[in-house]
């Protein structure tokens, strides 16, 4: 499975930059930092500064697991980028919560042969 996932995300990485390039739109890859309305300064990893002035501005920069302060620092614990990592198949798994990238965990350790079960705050998943 992980060696599956990370051919996905090869081909989709590649397939995103070729797209870009194909309709003309400039990547500039490093850390962002908002100077002003309309511009923002973008450091590379070599240091390099980037200027970019714009109009309007899209922030889709991804996104990082919640770490819960009340969940104890444990090699048990997971979050969903080493929940796909792990060497082995637990036999029982808890997910706690029910949106969409704890269903997608469930479902497929699940598939995987784990039983699960899933812990969601609201009454409903995908809340």
């Amino acid at each position: 499975m992980r060696g599956f996932k990370n051919s996905v995300i090869r081909r989709l990485t590649m397939g995103l930059a070729a797209l870009a390039k194909q309709r003309k739109v400039e990547v500039i890859s490093g850390t962002g930092k908002f100077i002003s309305q309309n511009q923002i300064e973008v450091v590379a990893q070599n240091g390099e500064k980037t200027l970019v002035k714009f109009e309007h501005a899209i922030i889709a920069a991804g996104s990082l697991p919640v770490k819960l302060p009340f969940i104890p620092e444990d090699p048990r614990v997971l979050d969903s980028t080493s929940a796909l990592e792990i060497n082995s198949i637990p036999k029982k798994m808890l997910v706690i919560g029910g949106g969409i990238i704890g269903m997608e965990m469930a479902t497929a350790y699940s598939a995987f042969g784990s039983k699960v079960s899933i812990v969601e705050l609201t009454p409903q998943l995908f809340p």
